[in-house]
């Protein structure tokens, strides 16, 4: 609109389209900004959603590596009870060597590769592929090894560890177990019900703890050696207050290993041999 009456057609007419022109410029420089300021928001909002799809992801991997260690659990279980059923092998002539493992070469940790037929990963036992556990959980202390403990869990098995007529102790199980991030062990116990204390993972404190975190650290490796006996009395996870008592009667959980000379380890585990 101008402010300028256009008393003269002719004198006047320079003068009124340039009065007349300002309006429309101040109307393209709003359009501008508004047009700068959509674009902003639409940035800010795409860079929001895109940090927590990131998130989201991230808790995907973690699931998924999780159900990865607990499947690859189940088929251990699996060669293990059809090994035991049909294979012609006790409890005692199962064997999980490797040629990948730690200390491959001593019969004092998994067996020495002998005896095929009763090794759960030669394709001539129980035909198991050998793993290690997921990239996903690799940021945790500890071997990346997937371990297998002869121990008991609280509220499986046999609680008396007392030895059973071959002179083989009756008191553990068959535990696989695998060092894994706190994140990833919160999640495994959100997911089958075990309570985290104050949003941690269960806590079990022991002098000896570190034998936990790497093959051969202690005597609960199975077997302890080729003769493959199992270890009487001893150790019960969640048995008591500290021995993380949460996890008792729970098949897989997680618990955190702690004790006064070192940070907190995290353990994914499932028994799959209940004695």
């Amino acid at each position: 609109m101008c402010l300028v009456e256009r008393h003269d057609r002719d004198n006047n007419s320079a003068m009124n389209r340039k009065l007349c022109s300002k309006p429309q410029t101040a109307g393209n420089a709003l359009f501008l900004i508004l047009i700068a300021v959509a674009l902003f928001a639409a940035l800010s909002y795409a860079v929001t959603q895109s940090g927590r799809g990131s998130g989201t992801i991230d808790r995907e991997q973690l699931d998924l590596a999780i159900s990865d260690v607990l499947q690859y659990y189940g088929a251990v279980q699996s060669a293990v009870q059809r090994l035991i059923l049909a294979g012609g092998c006790t409890e005692t002539t199962v064997r999980f060597w490797h040629a990948d493992r730690a200390n491959s070469g001593s019969n004092a940790h998994y067996g020495d590769g002998s005896n095929p037929s009763c090794q759960v990963f030669d394709p001539a036992g129980g035909a198991v592929e050998y793993r290690e556990r997921p990239a996903a959980l690799s940021s945790a202390v500890g071997s990346d090894e997937i371990m297998v403990f002869g121990i008991r869990v609280q509220g499986f098995g046999s609680s008396d560890g007392s030895a059973n007529a071959d002179g083989h102790g009756i008191g553990h199980d068959l535990v696989m177990v695998t060092n894994v991030t706190r994140e990833a062990c919160i999640q495994v116990n959100n997911r089958m019900g075990i309570q985290n204390p104050s949003g941690e993972p269960p806590t079990y404190d022991h002098s000896n703890n570190d034998e936990f975190v790497s093959p051969g650290g202690g005597f609960e490796t199975f077997p302890h050696s080729g003769t493959g006996a199992y270890a009487s009395g001893g150790k019960t996870w969640g048995g008591a207050a500290n021995t993380a008592a949460e996890i008792a009667g729970f098949s897989p959980g997680c618990f955190s290993r702690l004790n006064s000379s070192s940070s907190p380890h995290y353990m994914l585990y499932d028994v799959i041999h209940v004695r």
